[in-house]
């Protein structure tokens, strides 16, 4: 969701649906691209993973920004 220092939210979008995962980091560029690093299974499957969305994407409930991704396997852990 998004929100104006949470007086207002608006827009709904589910980046990773499986369970086990946190959303440490957010930050957003000059271009207006959100970027969100996450992990999942921090202690099994130890991947972290990186979502890149827009306001758009998340106002729509969907991608609509053709750049758009979600669940980017960035790092996995080896045991």
């Amino acid at each position: 969701m998004l929100s104006d220092d949470g007086k207002t939210w608006k827009g709904f979008l589910m980046i990773d649906e499986r369970e086990n995962v946190s959303y440490p980091d957010v930050t957003e560029d000059d271009k207006g691209n959100i970027y969100i690093i996450y992990d999942r299974e921090r202690y099994t499957e130890r991947e972290i993973l990186m979502a890149k969305i827009t306001e758009y994407d998340v106002t729509a409930g969907k991608l609509v920004n053709p750049e758009s991704k979600l669940r980017v396997l960035v790092n996995k852990g080896g045991i």
